[in-house]
């Protein structure tokens, strides 16, 4: 297995979500909370 493979694997057991193919349009920080709005990275549905 790759090494960074490896790592998202331990990071996502840790609580991290992944987004792959996607691109970030917008952040948002309120209070203690940081929401990130994405898109796909060829178009597509938005997403926060």
């Amino acid at each position: 297995m790759e090494v960074s493979k490896a790592f998202q694997k331990i990071l996502a057991k840790q609580g991290l979500k992944f987004k792959l193919d996607t691109k970030v349009i917008g952040a948002q920080k309120s209070g203690g909370n940081i929401s990130v709005s994405v898109e796909g990275a060829k178009g597509g549905n938005n997403e926060t």
